[in-house]
């Protein structure tokens, strides 16, 4: 016997192996089953494209999904990555997309991140009379004064 066999759009036929019966003399025949391509971690994209771990198939495209601690999972530009945000990423300083340049401080500017904090320093001019250099410490007033 020939039987058609078809898939939705994105989907893809994927012949399996699969037994039957209980004795060691096991029986094969092939099943077919339809995958959806854009979804499916074991054929993301295409057959047989497996996504590694710690990621899922989204729109046939391998994204990162999770992250091992201290490691916390951020949506970039460049897609989904991990990142440790309590390091010194000048993009994702203490949070993800938290940018220090992105928050400034009266007559301060910050271009640092260190320990997940963005660290200021006074513009030219002025001097830090603050207790510190984050934007809670620091303050930035004219030095002529």
């Amino acid at each position: 016997r020939i039987y058609r066999f078809s898939c939705q759009a994105l989907e893809l036929a994927i012949k399996e192996a699969s037994s039957e019966g209980e004795s060691p003399d096991i029986s094969m025949r092939d099943i077919i089953r339809c995958v959806d391509t854009s979804t499916d971690v074991n054929n993301c994209g295409g057959k047989g494209k497996k996504c590694e771990s710690g990621q899922v198939c989204v729109n046939s495209k391998c994204v990162q999904n999770s992250c091992i601690a201290p490691l916390v999972l951020c949506s970039t530009t460049a897609g989904n990555q991990c990142v440790d945000i309590n390091e010194t990423d000048e993009n994702n300083c203490g949070a993800c997309g938290y940018k220090c340049a992105d928050h400034p401080v009266a007559n301060a500017v910050s271009e640092k991140c260190i320990d997940g904090q963005c660290i200021y320093e006074c513009k030219l001019g002025y001097a830090n009379k603050g207790t510190g250099d984050t934007a809670s410490e620091i303050l930035c007033v004219d030095s002529a004064l």
